[in-house]
């Protein structure tokens, strides 16, 4: 379970390396799947965000790890 967090980082920085290699240069010259996926992938990364607020800036971050993580918040906060 402690590695839950990291492996969260982990998933929005691919995704985040994902959507900057597979954005159109053109989006008008673009086929539709390369939009779609495109589309999609920058929709997965706001669900992710917003399911898993870890953003450091965020008071949400706080709590979601106090949900998670009850007495061993301050711990796993600590690993990452």
């Amino acid at each position: 379970m402690r590695s839950e967090p990291t492996v969260i980082l982990e998933v929005d920085r691919r995704l985040a390396h994902f959507i900057q290699s597979s954005r159109p240069a053109r989006p008008d010259r673009a086929s539709p799947l390369e939009l779609g996926r495109w589309h999609a992938a920058l929709e997965v990364r706001r669900i992710l965000q917003d399911a898993c607020p870890y953003d450091a800036s965020t008071s949400a971050r706080r709590a979601w790890f106090d949900e998670k993580y009850g007495d061993a918040a301050d711990s796993v906060i600590g690993e990452l």
